[in-house]
């Protein structure tokens, strides 16, 4: 009898832990459910703002650079050499601004799921050629010799063309900002029929090695003091990765303090859809690690 009582009152306290036990759990997961939908709310808010704020930017600098255009071609009369001197490092500038501008643009529309990827065909060199011009003049006015090896049995690519614009815009944007002295390679390569290779070279400051892991993370940089020597928002090849996700394409860095960064992308020559599946830049990524 009092066996069986004593089984009895056990059995009603084991019954009654675990209840008390799965109410806890129940609350813990309630609240690491709103804490994480906190988080995510936050995160939006936050990329929605990023996007406010660079439209507001856009539109004036837009402005400037369409009247400092409109002055160096004369428009509104002769003008001497050094006001065109002058000029041109007001437009370079503002060249500058409104990628550091765009990158926001691009991190807040893959914060809020908004990138659309638009696929035409175009002449890859062509666009890369066009996208070295940018930086050209700043590379010279540091004494950087900027070069480029463009395959032509590249041709044709079925791509985005503005997704690889940026993303190789952000990557010279990198190599000039970072290299005092030496040079700067652009170049393009077809490697099976199928994949093409773009890579940019430098003889910069280099990236030192327990740093690497974390190139591609947002906002990060190597040194993140308010003293840094070298400015920028951290975001540049995070954006490129992103981009080059989206073509079916993979991305990776090779880096050693003190001698120059090399980055490298291996895409699809012709894609038909976004890719955003991480099967479906499987054969990139193959690719890329092959690559001595």
């Amino acid at each position: 009898m009092v066996t069986s009582l004593l089984l009895t009152l056990v059995g009603v306290v084991a019954i009654a832990l675990l209840i008390s036990y799965q109410l806890r759990l129940t609350a813990l997961r309630r609240r690491a459910e709103e804490a994480e939908k906190k988080a995510e709310d936050a995160r939006r808010l936050k990329a929605q703002f990023i996007a406010n704020v660079s439209h507001e930017l856009k539109t004036p600098l837009n402005t400037i650079v369409g009247y400092t255009d409109l002055l160096r071609e004369k428009k509104y009369g002769e003008m001497s050499a050094e006001q065109d001197d002058i000029l041109r490092r007001v437009q370079s500038a503002s060249q500058r601004f409104l990628a550091l501008i765009q990158n926001l643009l691009d991190f807040s529309g893959a914060e809020l799921g908004k990138i659309d990827v638009k696929i035409s065909g175009f002449d890859l060199n062509g666009e890369l050629a066009s996208t070295l011009e940018i930086w050209e003049k700043l590379a010279e006015e540091k004494g950087v010799k900027i070069t480029s090896s463009l395959d032509p049995e590249v041709g044709e690519v079925n791509s985005d063309r503005q997704k690889i614009h940026q993303a190789v815009a952000n990557i010279l944007s990198n190599a000039v900002k970072f290299t005092e002295k030496g040079s700067i390679e652009l170049n393009s390569k077809l490697l099976n029929g199928e994949l093409v290779l773009i890579e940019v070279k430098d003889t910069g400051i280099g990236i030192a090695e327990a740093h690497l892991p974390y190139v591609f993370e947002e906002f990060r940089q190597e040194d993140g003091t308010i003293k840094r020597d070298y400015g920028g928002t951290g975001l540049g090849l995070s954006i490129s990765q992103k981009f080059v996700h989206f073509l079916g394409g993979d991305i990776g860095v090779k880096s050693k303090k003190g001698s120059g960064t090399s980055v490298r992308i291996v895409i699809p020559k012709s894609i038909t859809h976004p890719m955003r599946r991480e099967a479906e830049r499987a054969p990139a990524r193959k690719v890329l690690d092959k690559l001595p």
